[in-house]
């Protein structure tokens, strides 16, 4: 999507006009806040269009590895595979457990979130040191998003997001809004979702206007 679909959105809810902005400061807070707005959309969820997928070669004794992303674009890792098989995630708490009794590992059995670099890539640990260089494949998601790649159908999340930092007391709708699309991404992904109309949009904020008192 594009900033003049963001900014269409804005003015077409009824609160904004309480505001009683002129037009060139109104623009001007929407385009200060439209980036926030997508940054807190894309780091609150796993979202269908923000994953990517790349590969490293794992080191013969080498246990940690930075999985840093295929454009030094990864923020958080969501699936490993060795040498074509997928691998376990292993949690913290369960870490002794799975390896109580084990002499030695004489195969990859998992791995484990183990920190970030001070650039802010993310780190794993995997149990079963390599003893041959393979590959390692891992899906992640990326740090990078901007506007133009965000999905148009859920311009009125990044909208509301962009409300909530201009009108006192929006956050709740935002709330509602952003799990929403939490909803749909999970039920059908970003290829695969119906688009919410910007008149149903509407509609739906001037009957939450009406109900605050405002026409």
């Amino acid at each position: 999507m594009n900033q003049a679909e963001v900014d269409s959105l804005v003015r077409a809810i009824p609160l904004v006009r309480t505001l009683l902005l002129p037009a060139d400061q109104l623009n001007e807070s929407i385009r200060t806040w439209t980036p926030y707005a997508v940054d807190e959309i894309v780091n609150s969820h796993e979202w269908s269009f923000v994953i990517k997928k790349t590969s490293t070669t794992s080191v013969i004794d080498q246990a940690e590895y930075t999985l840093s992303g295929a454009n030094n674009d990864a923020r958080t890792i969501i699936n490993v595979s060795y040498d074509s098989n997928e691998i376990e995630r292993w949690r913290a708490r369960d870490v002794d457990w799975k390896l109580s009794g084990r002499a030695t590992l004489t195969s990859v059995l998992g791995w484990y979130p183990s920190g970030r670099t001070k650039s802010g890539f993310p780190k794993i640990i995997i149990f079963g040191t390599p003893s041959a260089a393979k590959t390692i494949d891992y899906r992640y998601t990326r740090n990078n998003m901007t506007l133009t790649e965000f999905p148009s159908a859920y311009g009125y999340v990044v909208a509301s997001g962009v409300v909530k930092r201009l009108v006192p007391g929006y956050t709740k709708q935002f709330d509602e809004d952003l799990a929403n699309m939490q909803r749909q991404d999970d039920g059908a992904g970003a290829e695969g979702i119906h688009p919410i109309l910007p008149e149903v949009v509407v509609n739906r904020n001037n009957e939450r206007a009406k109900l605050n008192g405002y026409t």
